[in-house]
C-alpha cells in the first residue's frame, strides 16, 4: 500500500485536482493534508470497529480531515459510512453510528454555517465533465491502464473472496466514486454545483491504486501458497516412494514436520521478499519514466522533440503536460529568484509611498496572468495588503467562491484589463472599457487602479477622473475621483420580493442587473427594508437573457422613484477595521437609507441604525437612527447553535476516552482465509495441525496430503 500511495504522489496526469505533489505545487495544501489526515482516520475505524479500541480518536482524525478541505469532507463521509456497512452486526452498528455521531458533532461548527449560508457565496460555474469516460479515468498509458484495472479487479474479488474487509472498502469505494463522478454532471443532493466533477477524480485514482496493490500482493500470495504446497505434496510423494521400494538405511532420514514446515515458511518469506523488492524496483522505475527522472538517463533534444536515453537505447518524454520539479523549483526560488523582482519590489513600495501620502484604499488593477507569474505568483498583487502592513487592500484576494461579490470584482476587472481572464462563467464581460471600468470600480468602493499595458494607460491617462499619484516602472498608479466606503442614497431603495429557485442563483441576478444597468432602476434594488419601501416584482427581460448567460431582470409592474434629501457623509468619519466599519451622519439624516459598499453576509450587526438590508450588487443598506452608526462582523445564532453541538461532541470524545475499549465478539475468520483485519493468519498449516501428518510419537513425521 506503502508503494501505490508513491505512485499516487508522484502521478502527473492531473495537477491542480488534490492530493499529488503536482497538485500541491499548485497550491491544494489542505486538500493534501485532508487526504493524509483521512486515510489516517479510516485506518483508525476500521481498526476500532475489529478490536473496539480508539473509536474516539478515530471520529477526531475524521473530523480534522473533514475540515481541512470541503471535498476531502465528502470522501470522509461515505467513507466512513461504507466502512461500517463492512462491519454490519447488532453490537457495531451501536457503536459505529456513536462514532459516526460523534464525528458529525465535532464538525458541526464548519459544516452547518458553510452549508446553510452557500447561497451568499458564488457559484463559478466550473463546467463539468460529461463524457467520454474511459479517457478521464484512464489517462495513462495503455500499458498502465491494464496494468491498473487488472490487479485492482484481481484485489477487489481476492478481498470478496478471503473476507478481507481493507480491500473490500477500497473496491466498494472506488466504485463508489466512480458513480458520483459521473452523477455530479448534474448538481448532486445536499451539494448541490458545489462539488465538480473532476474533483473527484484523486479519490478514485488513489483508491485504484491501492486496489491494486492489494492484487499484486494478492497475486503473490496465491503463486508462493501454490509452490509450498507443490513443494509438501513433492516431500510427500518421494516419501511415499521411498518407502515402496523398502529404502532404509539408503534413504534419507526422516525429517520432522516442524523443521520442514519452518524451511518451506522461510522459502516463503524469501520469495514473498524478492517479490515485494522487485515490485519496489518496478514502481521506482515507473515513478521515475513518470517524472521523467530516470537513473542513468539523459534527455536529449532530437527531430524537434525532447527524449530520454539510456546508452543506445531511446525512449519519449512523457512529461509533456506537468513538471513537479519545475513547478518546486518556481515556488521556491522565491520572489527574489524571479527575473522581475526589481519591477515587482518597486510597484510594491510605490504602493506604500501612495497609501501614506494619499491615504488607505482598494486596489483594483489589470489583470494578466503572464505578467504576474514572471513576480514569483500570479497572484502578486493579491499581496498588496501584505506589503503595505493593511494600508491597500487587494479587490482580488480572498473573494472567488467565498463572497457573493466576486463576479462584479471581475466585470471590473474585465474592463479595467486589456487581457482579463474572466473566470465567473454565464456573466457578460464589458472587455477593455475604461468607461465601464471607472464606474464598475467606483460602485465597488475602489480608490486606486493599477494599469501597465499601453492600451490602458493611454485610455486611462485621457480620463479626468483618474488622477495619475504614482508610475513605478511600467505600472501606472490612479486614484478615483468621489471613490467612498459609505454613500448617501439620493433615493428610496426598492426592495425585490422574494422569487422561487435557487436563491443564490436569483440574487447574481439581480445584482448584475442593477450593477451593469443602474439606469433601468429608480432605486437601488435591496433584499429587505421597512415597510414603507416600495416592494416590486421581477422578471427575466426576454430581449436581453439567454444564450446559457445570466438573466437580466426587468420590473413586473411600474413603480415611481422616490427621492431622498440629500445630505453629506464626512469620509474623515468613516473608519473601516478587521471587522468593522464606522462613521457619523449628521441629524438631519436620521431616518435616511446609507449604502455602505462592504459584502455582505447575515453575521453583520447594525449599531445605531437599523439594518443591515442586503443591497445590489452585495452590499449593505442602513437606516441611521442616531449620527454614529457602526456595523460590526460578528457570531449569527447558526454559529453559535453549530459551537454548541461541537462543544457535545466533544463531551462524547471525554467518553470514549474514559471507555477506552469496547468488547465486541471476534469475527471468526473462516478456515484458510483471512480474518477481518485481513491478516493471513491461518492460511499456512501450524504444526501437528491436521493436513495429513502420520507420526508415532510426534517427533518425527512424514507430511502426506491432506485427505480430500
Amino acid at each position: 500500500l506503502a508503494v501505490a500511495a508513491v505512485l499516487f504522489l508522484f502521478d502527473e496526469n492531473f495537477s491542480i485536482y488534490g492530493g499529488n505533489v503536482a497538485s500541491t505545487m499548485a497550491g491544494e495544501f489542505s486538500f493534501s493534508i485532508a487526504l493524509s489526515l483521512a486515510l489516517l482516520g479510516f485506518g483508525l475505524l476500521a481498526r476500532g470497529l475489529r478490536e473496539g479500541r480508539g473509536l474516539g480518536a478515530a471520529a477526531l482524525v475524521l473530523a480534522l480531515a473533514a475540515v481541512s478541505h470541503g471535498i476531502v469532507a465528502i470522501f470522509v463521509g461515505l467513507g466512513a459510512v461504507t466502512l461500517m456497512l463492512l462491519w454490519a452486526d447488532r453490537k457495531r452498528w451501536k457503536w459505529s453510528l456513536a462514532t459516526l455521531g460523534t464525528f458529525g458533532l465535532l464538525v458541526a461548527w464548519w459544516i452547518l454555517p458553510f452549508k446553510l449560508t452557500t447561497h451568499y457565496m458564488t457559484n463559478m460555474k466550473y463546467e463539468p465533465y460529461d463524457g467520454p469516460w474511459w479517457k478521464f479515468f484512464n489517462p495513462q498509458s495503455p500499458q498502465m491502464t491494464v496494468f491498473l484495472l487488472l490487479f485492482a479487479l484481481i484485489g477487489f474479488g481476492a478481498s470478496i473472496v478471503r473476507r478481507n474487509r481493507a480491500g473490500a472498502f477500497l473496491g466498494v469505494s472506488c466504485v463508489t466514486w466512480v458513480v458520483l463522478v459521473v452523477a455530479a454532471r448534474k448538481p448532486l443532493p445536499f451539494v448541490g454545483d458545489l462539488f465538480w466533477n473532476y474533483r473527484g477524480l484523486p479519490f478514485f485514482f488513489l483508491l485504484r491504486y491501492l486496489l491494486a496493490m492489494i492484487g499484486v500482493a494478492e497475486t503473490i500470495r496465491f503463486l508462493t501458497r501454490a509452490w509450498a504446497l507443490n513443494r509438501i505434496a513433492g516431500s510427500s510423494v518421494e516419501s511415499e516412494s521411498d518407502e515402496g521400494l523398502g529404502s532404509t538405511s539408503s534413504a534419507a532420514p526422516d525429517v520432522p514436520i516442524r523443521e520442514q514446515l519452518d524451511r518451506l515458511e522461510g522459502a516463503r518469506v524469501r520469495v514473498q521478499g524478492m517479490a515485494l523488492l522487485v515490485v519496489g524496483l518496478l514502481s521506482l522505475g515507473w515513478v521515475g519514466f513518470a517524472i521523467d527522472r530516470l537513473p542513468f538517463e539523459r534527455q536529449v533534444y532530437q527531430d524537434g522533440k525532447w527524449v530520454h536515453q539510456w546508452g543506445f537505447i531511446k525512449g519519449p518524454v512523457v512529461n509533456d503536460g506537468v513538471d513537479s520539479d519545475g513547478w518546486a523549483s518556481y515556488n521556491f526560488d522565491g520572489y527574489e529568484g524571479r527575473e522581475n523582482w526589481n519591477e515587482y519590489r518597486a510597484v510594491l513600495q510605490a504602493s506604500k509611498d501612495v497609501g501614506s501620502t494619499r491615504g488607505c484604499g482598494r486596489a483594483l488593477w489589470e489583470h494578466q496572468s503572464d505578467k504576474y507569474g514572471n513576480y514569483g505568483t500570479p497572484m502578486a498583487l493579491m499581496l498588496l495588503p501584505f506589503w503595505t502592513d493593511g494600508c491597500i487592500g487587494s479587490m482580488e484576494g480572498l473573494f472567488f467562491e467565498a463572497s457573493g461579490t466576486t463576479p462584479y470584482h471581475f466585470l471590473a476587472a474585465s474592463a479595467a484589463s486589456e487581457n482579463a481572464s474572466d473566470p465567473v462563467r454565464a456573466l457578460r464581460y464589458d472587455k477593455n472599457n475604461i468607461d465601464l471600468a471607472v464606474a464598475y470600480m467606483r460602485n465597488l468602493g475602489v480608490r486606486y487602479y493599477y494599469a501597465f499595458t499601453p492600451t490602458m494607460v493611454e485610455k486611462a491617462s485621457k480620463r479626468s477622473d483618474l488622477v495619475e499619484v504614482s508610475v513605478s516602472g511600467p505600472w501606472h498608479i490612479y486614484e478615483i475621483k468621489d471613490w467612498a466606503l459609505v454613500v448617501p442614497l439620493d433615493a428610496e431603495p426598492v426592495v425585490v420580493r422574494e422569487r422561487s429557485g435557487d436563491a443564490r442563483e436569483r440574487w447574481l441576478e439581480i445584482g448584475v442587473s442593477y450593477f451593469q444597468h443602474p439606469n433601468d432602476w429608480k432605486g437601488l434594488l435591496v433584499a429587505d427594508g421597512p415597510k414603507v419601501w416600495q416592494r416590486v416584482d421581477v422578471v427575466p427581460d426576454d430581449s436581453r437573457s439567454g444564450d446559457n448567460r445570466v438573466d437580466v431582470l426587468t420590473t413586473r409592474t411600474p413603480y415611481a422613484a422616490r427621492p431622498a434629501a440629500p445630505f453629506v457623509i464626512d469620509p474623515a468619519t468613516v473608519r473601516l477595521g478587521q471587522s468593522s466599519i464606522e462613521f457619523d451622519v449628521p441629524e438631519s439624516a436620521i431616518g435616511r437609507p446609507v449604502l455602505v459598499r462592504v459584502s455582505y453576509f447575515p453575521n453583520w450587526r447594525a449599531h445605531g441604525a437599523k439594518g443591515p438590508y442586503r443591497a445590489a450588487p452585495n452590499f449593505m443598506v442602513v437606516v441611521p437612527t442616531g449620527t454614529h452608526v457602526r456595523l460590526s462582523y460578528g457570531y449569527s445564532a447558526l454559529d453559535l447553535g453549530s459551537y454548541f453541538l461541537t462543544l457535545v461532541g466533544v463531551g462524547l470524545l471525554v467518553f470514549f476516552w474514559r471507555r477506552r475499549k469496547v468488547n465486541f465478539d471476534p469475527i471468526r475468520p473462516d478456515a484458510g482465509l483471512p480474518d477481518a483485519a485481513g491478516s493471513d493468519e491461518g492460511s499456512y498449516p501450524e504444526p501437528n495441525a491436521d493436513v495429513g501428518v502420520s507420526a508415532d510419537d510426534g517427533s518425527s513425521a512424514h507430511v502426506t496430503p491432506a485427505a480430500g
